[in-house]
């Protein structure tokens, strides 16, 4: 991305980037969470509010992005953190649709990891439980994880890369990688036709 039209794109989405996805550093305390406040609410309210200039920012830049990805061939498939905060009960569902459905109008495929975290403990995935709510270890774990199923799934690595050693057999590893064919919008259906034929697996085991 050293590319000036990159470079000016980045730039673009950097400088709203805290503005653009729910996750950040949120200060708790042990007698409860921002996420009954109603100042807390309003605030995300305000900042997914359609006529906000930071909303219309990030859609600008996102439009950039993408236009330069599709010129250089380069697949973009934008990432949706929540809030490690409140994924036991999780209060922003409506902003994860209102940016799904910007990635869906502009032919966007991307990756929602809300649903794989969701109901878990949140103490269990911060960095600092209770002062810094951005994902630790473990959180960045189950992430790599989730996309590593959906660069497969999507043919968007090599199938050598899957593991030799699975604690799952092929036709359960091919099942859940199934899962995340949903998430595509732009997709070659010559080459999912591939992918899994009958739930038995790839029509051709990697080497």
């Amino acid at each position: 991305m050293a590319d000036g039209n990159a470079a000016r794109a980045a730039t673009g989405l950097a400088g709203h980037g805290a503005e653009a996805f729910p996750g950040r550093i949120v200060h708790l305390s042990e007698a409860g969470r921002p996420s009954g406040s109603p100042g807390y609410l309003a605030y995300y309210r305000r900042l997914y509010n359609r006529e906000y200039s930071g909303w219309k920012l990030f859609v600008r830049a996102i439009r950039r992005f993408h236009a330069f990805c599709r010129e250089q061939k380069i697949a973009f498939v934008p990432v949706v953190f929540p809030l490690f905060s409140d994924v036991d009960r999780y209060p922003f569902d409506w902003v994860h649709e209102q940016i799904g459905d910007l990635f869906r109008a502009e032919g966007i495929a991307h990756v929602d990891l809300l649903d794989a975290f969701r109901g878990q403990s949140p103490q269990r995935l911060q960095v600092i439980p209770l002062v810094d709510a951005h994902p630790n270890e473990i959180a960045h774990r189950q992430v790599a994880e989730n996309l590593f199923h959906y660069l497969l799934a999507n043919r968007l690595v090599d199938a050598g890369y899957a593991p030799r050693q699975v604690s799952t057999s092929q036709r359960e590893m091919w099942q859940i990688l199934d899962r995340y064919l949903h998430q595509v919008v732009e997709v070659d259906p010559g080459m999912a036709g591939k992918l899994v034929e009958s739930g038995d697996g790839p029509a051709e085991e990697p080497p």
